[in-house]
């Protein structure tokens, strides 16, 4: 008796039949449920809020350096008691108006110009955390994704192994009764069997797991990953940890928010600098009234004045040096956390280069190693009936042909993992990178 197993990805949508509740369950791609996630998830949503939050205060300090107009008016009625005193009239009871309107402009604000380009660095930084969260986020569907897909698998191999122990269990109840194996190949058999339903259990309770995890990052109950295609061709880009180590420090999203905070804090540190320049503004006024400042009656008269004003702390009590330490103290540190990012850059993008060099090699070693376990399950067996070989003997061949099955389809998808990480440890823009790698699973 021979057996010929299915290809280990063809093994996938069957599985579906045994495991999904619903069968009009929803089947989306990669692609498709990296943009779910985006749309559903908060953390996207907070680091866009933030963005438009620092461009929001970059309106504010821009609008200190535009034109300042202010209209102003006051309608009033006055009343003026006089004591009695022949020299003096009686009471006074009359109307009054004041109205006008005021333009300033900035002529030199050294310190507000410095904080409009440090407000510039901090939406550049807003921006750059938004692509590590993007980053983050694909990264974690993707383990959710081809989790789903691993446990499905796994569930596939359990069940056909369940059949065959079943089917080795029934040949040797049958040749216990005729008295030609003893009893404890039986037993053995039987245990076997037990302890590959609690396996399946398992099995069921984590793909369960995994499917809960994917809903809640893409908002989307009960859609079904597509299954994939057996041949996935993953290629490096890199000839060696150097070269990804160059690229990552070049394009890393992470190193561009640490430096964005660099230049963020110099700026800070010239702002309060340029606090000892004074602020010069041009100023221009005028005034409709008929009632003086103390609302005193008098003649109707229009006023208008241009004046230049300045003004310039001459003392705090030592706060404006204290403002510039403070700023300082900020710089030193992004300037350390920049390099520290730098070295956790290199080492994350030599480590991945070598883990998805070492996932290469696994991958092409568990292929082999599914050969010599189909050889292994067809030749036990054949020893089995021949008399020259134990039916325990068989159950561990099927074991092992089992586990190596589940070995073949856990280093693709590890291979797929470590090609992706890789990927984004250089740099790679998240959303391209789930298209390329959802065409290629899904052709």
């Amino acid at each position: 008796m021979s057996i010929s197993p299915l290809p280990v990805f063809a093994l996938i949508p069957l599985c579906f039949a045994l495991v999904a509740a619903d069968s009009a369950a929803e089947e989306i791609t990669l692609s498709q449920a990296y943009q779910l996630a985006l749309e559903h998830a908060p953390d996207v949503d907070i680091a866009r809020f933030q963005i438009d939050g620092a461009e929001a205060r970059k309106g504010q300090v821009l609008g200190k350096l535009l034109p300042q107009a202010t209209a102003f008016g006051q309608w009033s009625k006055n009343k003026i008691s006089y004591e009695s005193d022949p020299l003096f009239p009686g009471d006074l009871d009359y109307p009054g108006q004041r109205y006008g309107v005021s333009v300033r402009q900035s002529l030199l604000a050294v310190s507000d110009g410095i904080e409009l380009s440090r407000q510039n660095k901090l939406i550049q930084l807003s921006k750059d955390e938004l692509r590590i969260t993007e980053a983050e986020l694909f990264s974690e569907l993707l383990e959710a994704y081809l989790d789903i897909l691993l446990s499905d698998a796994e569930l596939v191999l359990l069940n056909d192994e369940i059949l065959s122990v079943a089917a080795q269990l029934k040949e040797a109840r049958a040749l216990f009764k005729k008295n030609l194996i003893p009893v404890t190949e039986v037993l053995e058999t039987e245990s076997r069997l037990d302890i590959l339903k609690s396996d399946l259990i398992m099995a069921e309770g984590q793909a369960a797991v995994s499917r809960e995890f994917l809903s809640t990052l893409t908002g989307l109950p009960g859609g079904e990953p597509m299954a994939v295609t057996e041949n996935l061709a993953l290629l490096a880009r890199f000839s060696g940890p150097d070269a990804a180590a160059t690229v990552a420090l070049a394009s890393d999203p992470s190193i561009d928010a640490a430096q964005s905070k660099v230049e963020a804090a110099e700026k800070a540190v010239l702002r309060e600098k340029a606090r000892w320049v004074p602020d010069v503004y041009l100023s221009y006024n005028y005034q409709h009234s008929d009632v003086g400042f103390d609302n005193q009656r008098s003649p109707s008269r229009d006023t208008s004045t241009f004046a230049i004003d300045f003004s310039y702390p001459i003392f705090e009590g030592g706060a404006r040096l204290a403002r510039i330490k403070g700023a300082s103290a900020e710089y030193s540190t992004a300037v350390t956390k920049l390099r520290a990012q730098q070295l956790d850059t290199e080492t994350r993008a030599r480590s991945a280069w070598l883990i998805f060099d070492a996932a290469t090699q696994r991958l092409l070693s568990t292929k082999k190693a599914v050969t010599s376990a189909d050889v292994n399950v067809i030749a036990t067996r054949r020893s089995a009936k021949a008399g020259t070989a134990r039916y325990t003997d068989v159950l561990l061949a099927l074991a092992q042909h089992s586990r190596a099955l589940r070995d073949l389809i856990d280093a693709r998808f590890f291979h797929a993992r470590a090609w992706v990480e890789l990927e984004l440890a250089v740099g790679a823009s998240p959303a391209p990178l789930a298209k390329t790698l959802s065409t290629l699973l899904h052709r």
